[in-house]
């Protein structure tokens, strides 16, 4: 089984080589980002969901923003 860090760290930088190449100026949707980084990474899901069974990958999750009041 693959190391909750190892899969968080392959992730991340799937995520910012997807956001440098292909993201518009203005950002990409959470869920777009996270299936194109499936797309470049085929085996990370399935090593996300062993390193982190209770937090599988959503692609259709949306970042909300909250106020630190």
């Amino acid at each position: 089984m693959p190391s909750v860090t190892t899969v968080v760290a392959q992730a991340l930088h799937t995520a910012a080589t997807v956001l440098r190449e292909d993201a518009p100026q203005d950002g990409m949707a959470f869920g777009e980002l996270w299936e194109r980084v499936f797309a470049r990474s085929p085996g990370l899901r399935d090593d996300w969901a062993q390193a982190m069974p209770d937090s599988p990958p959503a692609a259709g999750a949306r970042f909300t923003p909250v106020g630190l009041d």
